[in-house]
């Protein structure tokens, strides 16, 4: 590589060198730039050329700048078309780094000239595309594997415009066909491809109403004239425009499924008129067939009952024990009889005397089970037992939340009680504390207010009602139904809605729907409560959920009553109905929204009653041993109860400890690290977090943190829960001043 040092030989180089403007824009340049003679030789480099060569600014001044790409001659010509037309732009090349690493760059490079017209110098600069060049790379392969994909999938593949034109397709299909060649079966339209004209409408008007068609079904017609059953699947995929112009998917044969169906059908043709119910199943015991006897005495329609694992209708307490003996048993090849307990349709239990059979194939094989199964149970009216089992539920909900809350406010007032015997020489101190339990005692009242109104019994009785105000008051007794983990929130409109209604009947549909919105969020999740009118004759509230979403294809089917997707357990089909009932009595209606995955909205479309102002109602106001104590350590405080939260971090400060006190395990999340915190007291349920989650989190942070759970449930229901792993001490709601310290104490002298 020559080098030579070299001295400012003209206006171009002197400028270059004299530390003004031109430098500064020079050195200041992120791509790798060079100031060079008309012949290539390096004056001048920038920081970032010397970085991408690794050479230093010593050797590089003098060398020649060909030295440093892979293709020194194309950097010549580049050189040369520079000088004789002003400039050129974006030479792909690549620079060599002294370690051997490759560069991709863009280099551009422009002349300066003197008075006359000659040229002084070059300067050329090279952009870094190396990260663009792989981008591309990759997208080139990406579509060589589709390609791949496209063509040696055993699936047939096509793709189609929505005018019905044959745009491309793979050897699968077109063999599938009939045809030797993807080349002859794009010589023919789509619509010729089904057997039926009715069969293609029947695909577009299922795939325009979704866009996306799975397991469609569809008789397509052979080169031969020959019938091919197929499953296909498709999609719409738009334009750039987002128009739906092109249709994809993929086709796999079933013609040799469908024909053994139809050979299974003609075979339960021959005990379609038996008496006792015959089911026949697969040898995994998945539904392929029933008989009428069945759908009377089960009240499973065929079209219900097809496709689901007969252990589904099996009682539960039989399902792990007698039914997979029964299943074992027969999928050996023997026989089985006895009694064996289903479970019918509207949820009654019947005895059966049972037989199982095997069908066997050619090698032995058994591929079917035959149940047939007679009722030995009589009829039983179920109907007033399961309004009762559903008005329990709700109560039984409602119970234990309630009793929860209390415990809050018994916590809370306990607290208070006794700061205030702490605190009788601090006049002031004391007036803030009473102030604090008189709220505590207006906010039980309340609760018990509330509970009165929802268990009067009568006729329906109707009163002027402001809905915000009814939504507000029953706010606290949804949070009560609902589990913590999920949030409610409730957004009212500004202005009055006033209904003429029965409050307890209202604050019950309120009920039944945050039941099943809380069913529907199993793993947490958010309910909003917002209300709202649509113009002077309607006011709404609606229900919003983030739960499962329900399926299309039973959301006509959720208000009938004893329809449920639930266990017996969790519910009797009766919740949706009932609100259904009282809303229509209202004279009003429900709308549904739903997507699955995405959460559903019940929204409650009731008669605007005039308008006008609606008071808010008050509520009547009614007229130790020596403690362990702290010494300055660091307790954690996480309730989300204000009150409680408030007088526990009063009580610890005033037994000696350095007390925080935040209201979720978000803002204990968001405190500093250090100093760190020496015992957490926490409650078992936060919103959006369990106390034992958020204690194990925090332990990561503070190795040394000793854990105290407190909860208004019972130490079983936390352990029941999952609790923490490894020991942990508790404290059941409501405790006592002493109970604290001591508590607190145990804990930091605990190895």
């Amino acid at each position: 590589m020559k080098r030579t040092k070299h001295e400012p030989q003209n206006s171009f180089e002197r400028e270059l060198t004299a530390g003004g403007y031109a430098r500064s824009l020079f050195e200041a340049s992120p791509d790798p730039t060079v100031a060079i003679t008309p012949g290539g030789q390096i004056i001048d480099a920038n920081e970032a050329a010397m970085k991408a060569t690794g050479v230093p600014r010593e050797r590089v001044v003098g060398s020649d700048l060909a030295d440093y790409f892979t293709e020194p001659g194309r950097v010549r010509e580049a050189l040369t078309e520079a000088t004789r037309g002003g400039s050129v732009r974006n030479v792909p090349l690549e620079i060599r780094h002294v370690n051997g690493q490759l560069t991709a760059v863009l280099c551009s490079a422009a002349v300066f000239r003197d008075d006359k017209g000659e040229v002084e110098g070059v300067v050329a600069a090279a952009h870094d595309v190396t990260e663009y060049k792989r981008a591309a790379e990759a997208l080139r392969a990406s579509e060589e594997r589709y390609r791949l994909l496209f063509e040696r999938h055993v699936a047939g593949v096509f793709r189609s415009a929505v005018d019905g034109r044959l745009l491309d397709c793979n050897q699968a299909f077109a063999e599938m066909l009939g045809y030797s060649s993807p080349d002859e079966l794009l010589q023919h339209a789509a619509l010729e491809l089904y057997h039926q004209f009715a069969d293609r409408e029947r695909f577009l008007e299922a795939l325009s109403s979704s866009g996306v068609v799975r397991g469609y079904e569809v008789a397509l017609r052979r080169k031969n004239g020959g019938r091919l059953w197929a499953l296909e699947n498709a999609g719409l995929v738009p334009d750039d425009s987002g128009n739906p112009t092109v249709i994809e998917g993929t086709v796999i044969d079933i013609t040799q499924r469908k024909q053994g169906e139809e050979e299974r059908h003609r075979l339960v043709a021959a005990v379609e008129q038996a008496d006792e119910g015959v089911v026949i199943t697969d040898a995994d015991g998945v539904i392929e067939y029933v008989n009428p006897a069945f759908e009377t005495k089960s009240g499973y329609l065929s079209a219900h009952a097809v496709g689901r694992d007969l252990g589904s209708f099996a009682a539960e307490t039989e399902l792990d024990g007698l039914y997979r003996t029964v299943l074992e048993t027969a999928q050996r090849g023997t026989p089985w009889q006895g009694r064996f307990t289903w479970r019918r349709r509207d949820g009654r239990i019947l005895d059966t005397d049972a037989a199982v059979s095997t069908v066997r194939d050619g090698t032995g094989a058994v591929v079917n089970l035959v149940f047939t199964f007679r009722d030995m149970t009589g009829q039983v009216a179920l109907e007033a037992q399961l309004l009762q089992a559903q008005k329990m539920e709700a109560i039984g909900r409602l119970a234990g939340g309630v009793a929860h809350d209390f415990n809050n406010l018994l916590q809370a007032m306990l607290s208070l009680t006794q700061l205030i015997r702490s605190q009788r020489h601090d006049p002031e101190r004391i007036a803030t504390l009473v102030r604090d339990l008189e709220q505590e005692v207006r906010r039980g009242a309340s609760l018990t207010r509330q509970l009165l109104l929802f268990s009067r019994r009568g006729e329906s009785r109707l009163e002027r009602l402001d809905l915000n105000e009814l939504v507000g008051n029953a706010a606290a007794m949804l949070r009560r139904l609902v589990r913590e983990s999920i949030v409610v929130a409730v957004e009212p409109a500004p202005d009055a809605l006033p209904i003429e209604a029965d409050r307890v009947q209202l604050e019950q549909v309120l009920m039944n729907l945050a039941v099943n919105a809380s069913d529907a969020m199993a793993e947490g999740g958010r309910l909003t409560i917002r209300t709202g009118a649509r113009d002077l004759t309607e006011v709404w509230l609606a229900a919003e959920d983030t739960g499962r979403g329900i399926p299309e294809e039973i959301r006509e089917r959720i208000f009938e009553p004893f329809f449920t997707t639930k266990g017996e357990e969790k519910g009797t089909g009766l919740g949706l109905s009932m609100a259904h009932g009282i809303i229509a009595q209202h004279g009003g209606r429900i709308e549904v929204t739903s997507l699955v995955g995405r959460g559903s909205t019940f929204t409650v479309v009731l008669p605007r009653a005039g308008s006008g102002e609606y008071p808010a109602v008050d509520l009547p106001v009614a007229q130790g041993p020596e403690l362990p104590l702290g010494n300055g350590e660091r307790v954690l405080v996480v309730e989300d109860e204000a009150a409680a939260r408030a007088a526990l971090r009063d009580i610890l400060m005033g037994l000696g400890y350095e007390a925080t006190a935040v209201a979720s395990g978000e803002e204990a999340g968001r405190l500093p690290a250090e100093p760190p915190f020496d015992v957490l007291l926490t409650d078992v349920m936060l919103p959006g977090v369990t106390g034992p989650d958020l204690a194990q989190g925090l332990k990561e942070r503070w190795p040394g943190l000793r854990v105290i759970m407190i909860s208004g449930y019972t130490e079983d229901e936390v352990i029941g829960r999952g609790g923490a792993e490894g020991s942990l001490r508790f404290l059941q709601k409501p405790f006592e001043m002493a109970t604290l310290a001591c508590e607190v104490r145990a804990a930091l002298d605990q190895t």
